[in-house]
């Protein structure tokens, strides 16, 4: 993917430290573990069978950042991105990892590069504004 148009969410999991000191490695891979399955059990409601197809939601995790991105900046991708967004936020919460974060939309770049020694994974896109959630709760519904 180079400078395609995109939907792009950048999710801060809060509370990220007392979490890494409470829990085990271990535990915190479970906890990890069990949000993602319950995200992906339901992306497929999110959606009719055409735009599961054609629609794939990519994610990368480092620590207490979540990104999540969708190709295409067409209101099915954008619904398809909140849905995902508001999913996380739910099993989250539930799971004791309550999230924040924006949505924003332009051009990316993902890179994928292997090399015999090394492997570069990048996402690089110009100064986007990201609109927190506190700020469109209505639209994500946020757990309270």
């Amino acid at each position: 993917m180079n400078n395609e148009s995109a939907y792009v969410a950048f999710l801060d999991i809060m509370g990220f430290s007392d979490l890494i000191e409470r829990n085990s490695q271990e535990k915190l891979v479970e906890i990890y573990r069990t949000i993602l399955n319950k995200v992906y059990s339901f992306l497929p409601t999110l959606t009719d069978r055409e735009e599961r197809e054609t629609v794939t939601v990519n994610s990368f995790i480092i620590q207490d950042s979540i990104i999540l991105w969708i190709r295409g900046s067409g209101f099915p991708n954008l619904v398809l991105l909140l849905g995902t967004v508001q999913i996380l936020l739910n099993f989250g919460f539930k799971e004791g990892l309550p999230i924040r974060g924006g949505i924003s939309q332009g051009k990316i770049s993902i890179l994928n590069e292997d090399h015999k020694n090394y492997s570069v994974r990048s996402i690089l896109g110009p100064h986007h504004r990201f609109y927190y959630c506190r700020k469109y709760c209505i639209i994500i519904r946020c757990p309270i």
